[in-house]
């Protein structure tokens, strides 16, 4: 009788534990080049981070018929109330396979806007960040414009200064420069969002992490 009612409690556990999560995303496209298509899953854990609830993101490859993962990471994805008074910072529709890259996108701030694009590419065994485009900024302040190829080091980089009068902008100061900086190893789908990497634009000074 006690290894029955056992039994129910962990079934019944179990249940509600997957009842808790759900899946965010579910898509298929060519990602390591074969012309057999991945699928990509995001799903949303009841496990509770520092801003919401964790989301786990799944990379499958086809072998013998079979699904077999190639990738997952909790990091990749942000936390559903990371985008701070946006609330969540990402939707379905930020995640996309283009052209053999994965590309993860996110929003979020309040009068501070900001959004965020990685693009991932596997190679080495691994997928790597080959592609980071950053934009932040509020009216009458500045937006400034991060656009940082990694595969070949070169980096764009704009910052745009308003000045407003009666929220009319009056003036503006433009900061442009265009660099090169390599990084070695590169990020991946493990580190990212995990271990900030700072970088310094050499002319004005400017930061951004990646």
């Amino acid at each position: 009788m006690k290894k029955a009612l056992l039994l129910f409690i962990l079934i019944a556990f179990g249940f509600n534990k997957n009842q808790e999560e759900s899946i965010l995303v579910d898509i298929y496209g060519d990602l390591t080049n074969d012309k057999v298509e991945e699928r990509v899953v995001v799903t949303e854990l009841a496990e509770e981070g520092e801003y919401g609830k964790i989301r786990l993101l799944q990379i499958f490859t086809k072998k013998n018929n079979k699904w077999i993962e190639l990738a997952n990471s909790k990091s990749a994805i942000l936390e559903s109330e990371a985008g701070g008074f946006s609330g969540d910072p990402f939707i379905s529709k930020s995640l996309k396979i283009t052209n053999g890259i994965l590309e993860i996108s996110h929003d979020g701030g309040s009068s501070w806007k900001w959004f965020i694009t990685h693009k991932f590419r596997y190679q080495n065994n691994k997928f790597e960040l080959i592609g980071y485009k950053y934009l932040f900024g509020k009216p009458c302040e500045y937006f400034e414009t991060t656009d940082f190829n990694l595969s070949t080091g070169t980096v764009h980089f704009e910052k745009e200064f308003e000045t407003c009068e009666n929220k009319e902008q009056i003036t503006t100061k433009d900061e442009n420069e265009n660099f090169v900086k390599k990084i070695s190893p590169l990020p991946n789908l493990n580190t990212i969002n995990v271990k900030k990497i700072k970088i310094v634009t050499p002319k004005y000074k400017n930061e951004f992490y990646l």
